[in-house]
């Protein structure tokens, strides 16, 4: 980056780069071990490996955030469709944002 750009001009360039991107993956579903046993087996389906997984119950719901690298913005939705899909999840939440380079 020269010095006259500043780090959020150089952001939506980086959200373009799915290499530099990470895309979010928000997802609320009913609390059963299945449905987590599914949402990695659409992931590997895909070859996908999330770089970050936590999952969280909440009452009567699981809730569970993935990350993954690389993924275009295009892939990313066709993902959170088909988990959309998936028998127990309620909501598939997306988001991306720009990994920081390092310096």
């Amino acid at each position: 980056m020269s010095p006259n750009r500043s780090a959020a001009a150089e952001q939506p360039e980086a959200l373009e780069d799915p290499a530099r991107s990470v895309f979010c993956l928000s997802l609320r579903s009913g609390a059963e071990i299945g449905v987590m046993a599914r949402v990695v087996q659409a992931l590997a389906r895909r070859s996908l490996m999330p770089s970050r997984w936590h999952s969280a119950a909440a009452g009567e719901h699981l809730l569970t955030d993935v990350q993954i690298l690389g993924l275009s913005p295009g892939e990313g939705e066709l993902l959170a469709e088909a988990l959309r899909q998936i028998v127990g999840v309620e909501e598939v939440l997306t988001s991306r944002f720009a990994r920081r380079s390092a310096a």
